[in-house]
């Protein structure tokens, strides 16, 4: 099938949605042009897809996909709606489904965030079983989502968009050995996206014909197994791009055998630097950076570790032009064991890196995980997770440890405190080109908390049950900052 008879196949399919989504048109797409022309500050750099606004904003959103609705489905989702601001804010959810048949917009749910606070959504009630998202429309700013998913292979977590994109690039999935790798593209706009999508792997690049002009209605979720067109592929990184209007998108991996999940939000374009702030180099597991070139021309990658006062010698790599590449860590000489240490890549052209790790064979589930890399630090973070209210989403989910990266010559002075309270829960010093370690115990039943740097850092969470550091990384989300004049 062509691209351009796809496309008038996708838009009669999509035509029966139409009258379901008016009010998704009118809610959530009026709060999207809302987020872009006034929540953020002026001058204000945007770290990502996913950044804590300003709390003075009248309004903002939220969008989450990569989840599944039913039972015995892989990645049962809760949402958490954090409000950073000192106001209480109201929250309107609604749910999408793919499919013409299916719930394009669900019957909304209307809740109240408190201030300084969480609460918990179950966004699959009522939907019918297979892929889901949810979007949140906000009656104020400084609010956030982050999602977690459980299923049988284990559990992950990771942010909501706060606004959709014209571009956006994935990276730390696979194909391989039986591993299934699902991307979801969600439309939370008013206007109909038209949306193409490459993926680059270590034989090349791949450009189904069928993921060429893939049409979305305003409202709608599409749901692609990247494994029809991309096989036995060991890492993947993904490209998504629109042709007119801009999308959400999310990357779930099931790991061969059920070791695990992974979920990764598209984050905005390729980077020249990624950081990883939480790395170990545990006895029996394996750590890989993965490293895509979405241009044509080959390009040199650098890895180097940031251990403060010791050295490693970096590693070089040519990754080659519309392909990926993938680095053993373990095989580096000289890092330390059982102490976390920052992972930079830089490169001579814009990359996507991604870290996975893999427990020993003889660990628990969850046994495999991906994390997509930092592209910019920030002063300011937010953690919320994993658990930021009531029960844990799996038992015994707790943060194992906080860490925090400085990749510049000089010391930077860190402060975690508790959103809820204010009250400085540990003051640290990072030294150049080191990582600050804040102990998981320290910040257990605080709820969220927040993280501020005399100067941009990068922050990283971890949590467990997890069979290794890295399996299982939680958000970090940073706030928005006004440039210096």
């Amino acid at each position: 099938m062509t691209p351009s008879a796809r496309r008038v196949g996708r838009s009669d399919r999509a035509r029966p949605l139409l009258a379901l989504v008016v009010v998704v048109v009118v809610a959530i797409g009026g709060v999207v042009d809302t987020v872009v022309g006034h929540a953020l500050p002026s001058r204000a750099r945007v770290v990502g897809t996913a950044v804590v606004g300003n709390p003075a904003a009248t309004a903002s959103a939220a969008f989450c996909a990569g989840g599944t609705a039913g039972p015995g489905q892989p990645a049962d989702p809760v949402v958490y709606l954090t409000n950073t601001g000192v106001h209480p804010v109201r929250a309107t959810m609604r749910t999408a489904v793919p499919g013409s048949s299916g719930h394009p917009a669900g019957q909304p749910t209307t809740l109240v965030v408190p201030s300084h606070s969480s609460v918990s959504v179950d966004p699959t009630v009522g939907l019918p079983a297979g892929p889901m998202a949810s979007s949140f429309v906000f009656g104020g700013g400084g609010v956030v989502a982050t999602q977690v998913v459980r299923g049988s292979g284990g559990w992950a977590a990771a942010p909501c968009a706060t606004r959709p994109a014209q571009s956006l690039v994935l990276a730390g999935g696979s194909t391989a050995g039986g591993s299934s790798l699902t991307l979801s593209l969600l439309d939370p706009t008013a206007a109909p996206t038209v949306a193409d999508v490459t993926f680059l792997t270590p034989s090349g690049a791949v450009v189904p014909a069928p993921y060429q002009g893939i049409d979305l209605s305003p409202g709608q979720l599409v749901s692609e197994d990247v494994g029809t067109y991309v096989q036995n592929a060991a890492a993947v990184a993904t490209l998504v791009t629109t042709e007119s209007g801009s999308v959400v998108a999310d990357e779930l991996e099931q790991w061969a055998g059920g070791a695990g999940l992974s979920l990764v939000l598209g984050t905005r374009a390729s980077r020249t630097s990624w950081s990883f702030a939480d790395t170990d180099a545990t006895p029996g597991s394996t750590s890989t950076i993965e490293v895509a070139n979405p241009g044509a021309a080959d390009t040199t990658a650098t890895i180097s570790f940031e251990l403060g006062q010791a050295t490693v010698l970096p590693r070089r790599v040519v990754v080659p032009g519309r392909a990926l590449v993938t680095v053993d860590l373990m095989s580096t000489g000289g890092l330390p064991t059982g102490t976390p240490f920052g992972v930079e890549v830089t490169a001579g052209a814009p990359v996507i890196a991604a870290r996975t790790v893999t427990a020993a064979a003889s660990a628990a589930p969850p046994k495999t995980g991906s994390w997509l890399g930092t592209g910019l630090p920030a002063r300011q973070w937010l953690v919320p997770g994993p658990s930021p209210v009531g029960a844990p989403p799996v038992a015994g989910a707790v943060l194992s440890d906080l860490a925090v990266a400085d990749s510049a010559e000089v010391p930077v002075d860190v402060s975690i405190s508790s959103l809820a309270t204010g009250r400085v829960l540990r003051r640290v010093v990072v030294v150049g080109h080191g990582v600050g370690v804040v102990p998981g115990p320290l910040m257990a039943g605080v709820g969220p908390v927040v993280v501020r740097a005399s100067a941009p850092v990068v922050v990283e969470a971890q949590a467990v049950p997890a069979g290794a550091p890295g399996v299982v990384v939680v958000p970090a989300i940073p706030y928005v900052e006004r440039l210096a004049s």
